[in-house]
């Protein structure tokens, strides 16, 4: 039912794209500026984003005390951000197979590691964006108080549930609490685990404030950099959350809402949303593909521990 969702949700978005594309074709087309400096910065920004979401993966095993050699801690998220784009967001399905078939990784572990590093990743998305609003404030530039509540429930939310846990030990019955208490004591016990993560994720905003900075300036509109730090991480968490596969469309919807809601323009945040995400594509396709192949090649990404 959930994959029947994200197919039918995906053509929704697609027919809205299509119309959307086919009736601003020509002012994006005159807007954009896609300079080989552009394409250099961007490409290196995006290679950088996902060598992060890698190494978020290297911190997670190694609460298991599992080692992943680079190539396959990189290879892995690639492969995992590929594949997410898949109806039925198959990225870490074949990431817990690969972890499985190397190292006898068990999968409803892995699935409540990832539990919990999500809910990490919100609160200190949420306290990234409250930073980028406050302090735009501060600097007299765009203000979006309007989207300060919702960051403000995003970081209370997750640390009240934590609270009652911590209250609560034993009267949690909830299926997926109790993996979720289970996946955060694994990364709570190891401060390297926890502290890599929490970094990672304000670098993952850091470069993808930069990104849609220098994707607005490629459209034409100069924003300033902490603009990014208010509007992404609520752009990106809706697409991770939204039942579409890879976010396609509600990312960008959302990043037109929030530019419209700073005086930039809907356009004008749904031309940069897009623009970065079509090159972000082309990073994906290069570096999923390569990847798969390697660990294919090396072993089989489903090989069994020897």
């Amino acid at each position: 039912m959930r994959a029947l969702a994200s197919i039918l949700l995906l053509c929704v978005v697609a027919v809205i794209a299509w119309f959307f594309i086919r009736r601003h074709w020509g002012e994006f087309a005159g807007l954009v500026d896609l300079s080989p400096g552009f394409i250099v910065e961007m490409s290196v920004l995006i290679v950088l984003f996902q060598t992060i979401l890698g190494v978020k993966i290297r911190a997670a095993t190694r609460a298991f005390d599992v080692r992943l050699a680079p190539h396959q801690w990189f290879a892995v998220a690639q492969v995992n951000s590929l594949l997410n784009y898949l109806p039925i967001r198959s990225g870490p399905i074949v990431s817990a197979a690969y972890l499985k078939g190397a190292f006898d990784f068990p999968y409803t572990r892995y699935a409540s590691v990832l539990g919990a590093g999500f809910v990490l990743t919100v609160i200190v998305f949420a306290s990234m964006g409250c930073l980028g609003i406050v302090g735009m404030a501060v600097s007299g530039g765009i203000v979006l108080w309007e989207v300060l509540p919702i960051y403000a429930v995003m970081i209370v939310a997750p640390l009240g549930v934590f609270l009652w846990m911590g209250k609560n030990p034993g009267g949690i019955r909830n299926r997926l609490l109790v993996r979720f208490r289970e996946g955060w004591a694994i990364i709570a016990r190891d401060a390297v685990c926890l502290g890599t993560l929490v970094v990672a994720d304000c670098f993952l905003v850091i470069i993808d404030s930069f990104r849609i900075l220098l994707s607005y300036r490629a459209v034409g509109v100069d924003v300033p950099y902490l603009a990014g730090w208010a509007m992404i991480p609520l752009a990106n968490l809706a697409g991770v959350l939204s039942l579409v596969p890879g976010g396609l469309g509600v990312r960008e919807g959302v990043m037109g809402l929030l530019s419209r809601m700073a005086g930039i323009g809907f356009e004008s945040g749904v031309y940069a949303t897009g623009l970065d995400r079509a090159l972000l594509m082309v990073w994906l396709v290069i570096l999923g593909v390569t990847s798969m192949l390697a660990l294919v090649l090396k072993h089989g990404i489903f090989y069994e521990k020897s």
